[in-house]
């Protein structure tokens, strides 16, 4: 009986650390694209539109690299149109 409690105990410890390891992993795989757009995004705030915004996927990150792209791509257009307006 009191084997069994260890190895009930033993099981849950490992399991625990096994569900942890992976929400670590899971957190870093998605934090690393955040954190890559986030400093491309700053870049786009600092006036800097010949930013590459590179990541692609088919989750919710990507929707967000995705809407900074065609930001991007806006905010270029509405600079060549005021470049061109300038010039007469």
């Amino acid at each position: 009986s009191d084997r069994r409690l260890a190895a009930i105990e033993t099981g849950g410890v490992v399991g625990l650390l096994a569900v942890a390891a992976l929400g670590a992993l899971l957190l870093r795989s998605t934090m690393r694209p955040l954190r890559r757009i986030a400093a491309e995004a700053r870049g786009v705030a600092e006036g800097d539109l010949s930013v590459r915004i590179d990541h692609h996927s088919a989750d919710e990150i990507g929707d967000v690299a995705e809407s900074l792209r065609a930001l991007v791509a806006y905010m270029r257009e509405v600079g060549e149109a005021a470049r061109q307006l300038g010039r007469g």
